[in-house]
Order: C-alpha cells, then sequence, then structure tokens
C-alpha cells in the first residue's frame, strides 16, 4: 500500500463526497452527513434480521449437525 494514511483517508473522502449529493451540488460536509443518515437507515432497518437470521444458525448450530440431517431426510 503506497503512501500515508491521510492519503488514503482524503481518497476515500473524494469518492464518497463525489456520489450523487455532491451532483446536486451539497457541500462535502452536507454529502458525509446524507451519507450517514442512508447507512444509519440501513443499520437501523436490516440489523434486526441479521440478528434474528444469527439466533437461528446458532440454535441449529448448537442442536448438532447429526438432527438436522435427519430432519432433512424425512427419518
Amino acid at each position: 500500500m503506497s503512501g500515508s494514511p491521510f492519503v488514503c483517508l482524503s481518497k476515500l473522502f473524494n469518492r464518497m463526497t463525489s456520489g450523487k449529493f455532491r451532483s446536486l451540488g451539497f457541500d462535502p460536509q452536507t454529502c458525509l452527513a446524507l451519507a450517514g443518515a442512508r447507512r444509519f437507515r440501513d443499520i437501523i432497518v436490516f440489523l434486526p434480521g441479521l440478528i434474528a437470521w444469527q439466533v437461528v444458525e446458532w440454535r441449529d448450530k448448537r442442536r448438532g449437525a447429526g438432527e438436522t440431517v435427519a430432519d432433512e431426510d424425512g427419518a
């Protein structure tokens, strides 16, 4: 990896602010705020589903692989 961490962060900042919000004429700080709000909304909407999925997987794994294979075979 070349360059200092500041250069990498600067490139990341330029990519984030050159998206759809920047093309609408918003300043970089507003672009980051709007992008952050979108990410926050995604976390709030999708996180409960991901947690439920992990709980189901954890329960299946805790039950044991032998029982799940037998249930799939119908035996």
